[in-house]
């Protein structure tokens, strides 16, 4: 392995050590001001806005191209 690559392999892990230790601090945090329930409730709606947030970007104008309707659903009938 070239060195260049071991410094960024290297790179990687602390960010990843230092993203881990930050998100039990965190959790400690709300933890402490949270009830359970609420925990669970927030985590639950940021994933879905990480979720959308991410839709949105990887595929923009997504909702206009989709074709939901069951037209052809319905003319096969």
């Amino acid at each position: 392995m070239t060195s260049w690559l071991r410094g960024r392999v290297a790179a990687l892990g602390a960010i990843l050590n230092t993203a881990s230790v930050g998100s039990l601090a965190a959790g400690g945090a709300l933890a402490a001001v949270l009830a359970p329930r609420q925990v669970y409730l927030l985590a639950g709606a940021l994933g879905c806005a990480v979720t959308a947030a991410l839709a949105a970007r990887l595929r923009p104008g997504w909702a206009h191209r989709a074709n939901i309707s069951f037209a052809a659903e319905r003319s096969r009938a």
